[in-house]
C-alpha cells in the first residue's frame, strides 16, 4: 500500500506542525508526533533537522486536501551551491582524446600492397 505524500520547501515550523510550498505553488500543512519517523536521505536524523528552506516528502495520512498526519518524513540533501560539481568529475580529455598525463600516441597509416 501506497501512503499518500506531500513534498515542498519549508516555510515555517511551529510545536510539531509545519508548511511547506508544495511544487504548484500550494500552501501544504503536515503535523507531526512523537512516532514521526525523520530521515536525511537515508540516515536517520530527528526533528531538527526540519528548518526553513528545507526541502522534505512527509509520507502519512492525509487529512484533507492541503493537510497530511506524517508517518515518515525525509528531507533530501541540500543542493551545492552554484558553481559547485554536483558529483564526481571526469578528468578533461585533450583534443588527441587522451586524459592529461597519459601517453597517447598518433594512429598509424596502413597502405595496401
Amino acid at each position: 500500500m501506497v501512503e499518500p505524500s506531500f513534498a515542498g520547501r519549508v516555510t515555517a515550523n511551529s510545536n510539531g506542525t509545519f508548511m511547506l510550498v508544495g511544487r504548484d505553488g500550494q500552501l501544504l500543512t503536515v503535523n507531526t508526533t512523537g512516532a514521526t519517523r525523520y530521515y536525511n536521505g537515508t540516515a536517520t536524523t530527528t526533528s531538527s533537522a526540519i528548518s526553513d528552506g528545507a526541502r522534505v516528502m512527509a509520507e502519512g495520512a492525509q487529512t484533507d486536501m492541503t493537510s497530511l498526519n506524517a508517518d515518515v518524513i525525509t528531507v533530501a540533501p541540500a543542493p551545492p551551491a552554484p558553481g559547485q560539481a554536483r558529483g564526481p568529475v571526469a578528468p578533461p580529455v585533450s583534443s588527441t582524446g587522451a586524459s592529461p598525463g597519459s601517453s597517447s600516441t598518433s594512429p598509424s597509416t596502413v597502405t595496401g600492397s
